[in-house]
């Protein structure tokens, strides 16, 4: 919802929760062979 307000630099258009729940599923966690070069970026 964030998002939706802020209308950052790569807003394009509102995400609704609806749509979220609908695309939440299909996303998969990496493996740990995806994940072997990933770059942990922390924000503060």
């Amino acid at each position: 919802m964030g998002r939706n307000i802020e209308k950052g630099d790569t807003y394009s258009f509102e995400v609704t929760p609806g749509m979220f729940d609908f695309m939440e599923k299909e996303f998969q966690r990496p493996t740990d062979e995806e994940r072997k070069d990933a770059v942990i970026v922390e924000q503060s």
